[in-house]
């Protein structure tokens, strides 16, 4: 009985020394990690009595230990602090594109880890090369919606809006290159729901991470309907027939003109030769009668 109590009393300190060594890395903020600027890791340990020194790295490359960077740290890069009692910070400085890695945390003989790569979609690329346009293209009786992105972290998410009924835009391809983005979203518009009034607007918005980037807003109802677009068809067919039915009437007029002229011309006026030779042949008729 006695060994069973002590194998208990093990278990529990064991238990108790793995209950107060855990770890956890975390992005300090729930804003969109803008590049160029700032990025804070927090370092979180939920032993508060222990001594152990604190170490950071990227990837495999030792940083700080204690806040003291190792000799080939880059210094305008990084910088390490402690927060409190368990709590260490780690400050990545202007956030570029490359600093997509691996970020590690030890303590008391515990570690976590992040790995930035998956936080693409917490991110916006802000720069002279990132582009996120928002057009109008008309084909016939359709609207279609589209959005081309070039350089973005992330594919944004667009909705357009109108009578207030919000529809997301889904139909989106892009490929990548390198931790950047490039491609296109659209849509095509149902204009019997969207269009109640020749004034209904609609507004387009795009969103990179959770921060609003473009809004785009247009009129979606002044093209002409189907019964208009109807008419100026008739229309544009009389107009059509009419102008085929003036060429034929020049034409005849034309040919008319032609026959007339040749009517008017004398046909005899090169016929002044056989009328002699007629003369000549009846005076020798006379001449042969006898008396």
């Amino acid at each position: 009985m006695m060994k069973f109590h002590f194998v208990i009393a093990v278990m529990l300190i064991v238990m108790k020394d793995i209950r107060i060594d855990s770890l956890t890395v975390s992005v300090k903020s729930d804003n969109l990690i803008i590049y160029g600027t700032s990025v804070e890791l927090q370092c979180l340990s939920d032993n508060t009595s222990s001594q152990s020194s604190w170490y950071w790295f990227s990837e495999n490359n030792l940083l700080f230990i204690d806040g003291h960077g190792e000799q080939n740290i880059n210094k305008s890069k990084f910088i390490e602090q402690q927060i409190n009692d368990v709590t260490r910070q780690l400050t990545i400085l202007h956030f570029a594109e490359t600093d997509f890695k691996m970020y590690k945390c030890k303590h008391d003989l515990k570690s976590a880890s992040i790995d930035l790569t998956l936080q693409r979609y917490r991110l916006t690329y802000l720069n002279n090369s990132s582009k996120l346009q928002i057009r109008l293209e008309r084909q016939g009786y359709d609207d279609q919606i589209v959005i081309s992105f070039m350089n973005t972290s992330s594919t944004p998410s667009c909705y357009y809006q109108s009578l207030n009924a919000t529809v997301s835009i889904t139909q989106c391809k892009s490929t990548e290159s390198g931790f950047l983005l490039n491609g296109m979203c659209q849509i095509v518009m149902n204009k019997s729901k969207t269009c109640e009034s020749q004034k209904s607007n609609v507004e387009v918005m795009c969103y990179l991470g959770n921060k609003l980037s473009k809004t785009f807003e247009f009129s979606a109802c002044h093209i002409q309907n189907v019964a208009v677009v109807q008419e100026i068809a008739l229309i544009s067919a009389v107009c059509s027939v009419l102008g085929v039915s003036m060429l034929i009437f020049i034409f005849i007029i034309i040919y008319k003109k032609k026959l007339s002229k040749g009517r008017d011309e004398d046909p005899c006026k090169n016929c002044q030769k056989d009328s002699g030779y007629s003369t000549d042949v009846t005076s020798k008729f006379l001449q042969n009668e006898p008396e």
